[in-house]
C-alpha cells in the first residue's frame, strides 16, 4: 500500500518513485495500491496499479483515520510512505497497525519506521546506524532509463522541468538558450501540472526543430533520443543520469539544490542559475556543453557510474523479507 502525493504542490518525483517500487514488488509477484491526493489526470501516471483517491493530504488529521480504516481491510499489507510532510506522529500511528516503509529526502535517523529509504547520493554516510536502505543502488529508476544510455546516435536536446515546473524555467530556456541548440532536434517537455503551457509554446516558437510533449507517461523514449539535456533539479537528474546523458540543471525549488549539489561534486552534472542575472553564464556552460564532447562524455560516464542498475528491485526484496520477519 503506497501512501503518496502528487501535483502543483507535491511534484510528480514521489509518485514516480514509488511507482517503480510497485513495478519491482509485481514482477516478484506481489501487489499493490496506492493511496493518492492528487488530480484525476494523475492517476495514468500510476500504470496499471490499483488506485484509491484520498480526500487530502498525507498527514493530515482525517488522513489517518481514512488509512486506519482501509487497513482493516488489508490485514496482510505493508505500507509504504512517501510525502516530505508528513511527521513522526503520523508515522507510528499507522506502524502500529502494520509494518511500515518511509522513503525519506533527509536524515533518515528522523524516521520511526520499521525500514527508511534515502536513496540520494551520498546517504551512504548513515550506513549502519539504522534499519536504512540507503544510496543510488537502491535508486527507483525505471529500467528503460539503463537501456537508452546504450543507444547509439542520439543527437537531441531534451528541456525538462518537472511536473509543475512554477516559475516556467521552460519557457525561460527556450527563451535564452534556444539559439544555442542550433542544429539539434530540440525536446520539450510540459509536464502535467505546468500552470502555463502557452508560455511555452510562444518561446518554442524562435527555436528550429523543436517539437513539445505534453504530460508524457515517463521520459524513456525521449532520453533514448537525447544527448544533452536541461532539466529542473529534482530526481529526474537521476534518470538522466541512468541514461548517460550530460546534464546541466536548474533548481527550480529551493530543496532541489541539495539533489543537485551531490552530482556536482561528483562531476555528473552541471548546474545553471536559470534567471535573468545567469544569462551569460548560462550560454557559456550551455554551449560548452553542445561543443565539447570531452566535458559530455565526462558528465555522461560520472553520472552513469553513479548509476549502474535498477534499484528498485533491490528494494522490493527488502519489503518482502521485511513482511516476511515482523510476521514470523
Amino acid at each position: 500500500m503506497f501512501r503518496c502525493d502528487a501535483g502543483a504542490d507535491h511534484g510528480l518525483g514521489h509518485l514516480s518513485r514509488c511507482v517503480a517500487i510497485a513495478d519491482a514488488v509485481v514482477a516478484r509477484g506481489g501487489k499493490s495500491r496506492f493511496y493518492v491526493h492528487a488530480d484525476a489526470g494523475m492517476q495514468v501516471f500510476a500504470g496499471a496499479h490499483e488506485w484509491r483517491s484520498a480526500a487530502s493530504d498525507a498527514g493530515i488529521a482525517h488522513d489517518l483515520a481514512f488509512m486506519k480504516e482501509e487497513l482493516r481491510a488489508t490485514p496482510d499489507s505493508i505500507v509504504v510512505v512517501d510525502n516530505k510532510r508528513v511527521d513522526e506522529q503520523y508515522v507510528a500511528a499507522l506502524r502500529a497497525d502494520r509494518p511500515l516503509v518511509q522513503i525519506v529526502d533527509g536524515d533518515p535517523r528522523k524516521s520511526v519506521a520499521d525500514l527508511v529509504i534515502n536513496n540520494h547520493p551520498g546517504a551512504e554516510s548513515f550506513l549502519g546506524q539504522g534499519p536504512f536502505l540507503l544510496g543510488t543502488s537502491y535508486n527507483t529508476v525505471r529500467s528503460g532509463y539503463f537501456a537508452a544510455a546504450n543507444r547509439p546516435d542520439r543527437r537531441a536536446v531534451l528541456v525538462t522541468m518537472g511536473g509543475e515546473d512554477p516559475s516556467n524555467h521552460t519557457a525561460w530556456v527556450l527563451q535564452h538558450l534556444g539559439d544555442l541548440f542550433a542544429g539539434h532536434p530540440v525536446i520539450a517537455v510540459i509536464g502535467p501540472a505546468h500552470s502555463n503551457p502557452g508560455a511555452v509554446e510562444d518561446a518554442a516558437k524562435g527555436v528550429p526543430a523543436v517539437e513539445i510533449h505534453y504530460a508524457p507517461h515517463d521520459l524513456v523514449a525521449l532520453a533514448a533520443r537525447s544527448a544533452i539535456a536541461i532539466s529542473a533539479g529534482g530526481t529526474t537528474c537521476y534518470e538522466l543520469a541512468a541514461a548517460g546523458i550530460a546534464t546541466a540543471a536548474i533548481a527550480t525549488e529551493p530543496h532541489q539544490r541539495a539533489l543537485i549539489a551531490p552530482l556536482t561534486e561528483r562531476n555528473a552534472l552541471l548546474v545553471l542559475g536559470g534567471n535573468d542575472i545567469s544569462v551569460s553564464s548560462d550560454r557559456s556552460a550551455v554551449g560548452g556543453l553542445l561543443m565539447g564532447p570531452i566535458l559530455r562524455n565526462r558528465l555522461s560516464q560520472s553520472a552513469r557510474a553513479l548509476f549502474p542498475a535498477p534499484g528498485a528491485p533491490r528494494i522490493a526484496d527488502a519489503l518482502f523479507e521485511l513482511n516476511k520477519r515482523i510476521r514470523k
